[in-house]
């Protein structure tokens, strides 16, 4: 007998987003990441995301009761949360929590989709106390009218 280690897991990567202000937490976007292998056995590597996830809906209906639970369960007022998840299709799995600004700048795609950076929410925290105004946090929230990105530089949506 052999102890399984991690279980390989087939599926979808997708990383969900959630703002939270002033102890008010907001589903505010997912996306999919695309890996690609060097070879056959190589370790797939982050190379895009996709904005949003084909998986939003699931994840939303799914999932937010039991995500909201866990940010408030943390303590989280202030901040920007990060679950990544693998996504099969019978469950959905978070693997990588985080409560930072993430290195694959999609803070600049979500400036693009919701026009808030949540890099200035964290500057104007910083500097006042406050994150953001309720405006900003309204625009952060989960909505199904996404642009659709057509090509580099040009964005179509409302």
């Amino acid at each position: 007998l052999y102890p399984e280690i991690e279980e390989f897991v087939g599926g979808s990567e997708v990383f969900v987003y959630y703002i939270v202000r002033n102890g008010v937490i907001a589903f505010s976007m997912a996306s999919e990441i695309a890996t690609m292998r060097d070879n056959e056995r190589g370790m797939p590597y982050h190379v895009a995301n996709r904005f949003p996830s084909h998986h939003i809906e699931r994840i939303y209906r799914e999932c937010d009761d039991a995500f909201v639970r866990l940010i408030r369960s943390l303590g989280i007022l202030n901040g920007y949360v990060g679950l990544q998840c693998f996504v099969t299709d019978d469950r959905v799995m978070v693997h990588d929590p985080t409560f930072r600004i993430d290195g694959a700048n999609d803070h600049e795609v979500a400036k693009m989709i919701t026009g808030v950076s949540d890099v200035e929410l964290y500057i104007t925290h910083s500097l006042t106390g406050q994150f953001g105004t309720q405006a900003d946090a309204d625009k952060l929230r989960y909505r199904s009218d996404w642009p659709i990105f057509l090509q580099v530089g040009v964005i179509l949506g409302p």
